[in-house]
């Protein structure tokens, strides 16, 4: 999935067929939407702790 991984497999096994796996896809899918619930998280805080003080 990553350029350089995907170079550097093409050099060393120039007849391999280069696949990616479901379980990495997901996984980076959920990170990628736990980082952006971790942020509007914080904004919504945020937000709760100006309208107190």
């Amino acid at each position: 999935m990553a350029n350089n991984m995907s170079s550097a497999a093409k050099e060393s096994f120039p007849m391999a067929t280069l696949v990616t796996d479901r379980f990495h896809v997901v996984r980076l899918a959920q990170n990628a939407m736990q980082a952006e619930r971790i942020k509007l998280g914080c904004a919504e805080l945020q937000k709760e702790n100006l309208k107190i003080t």
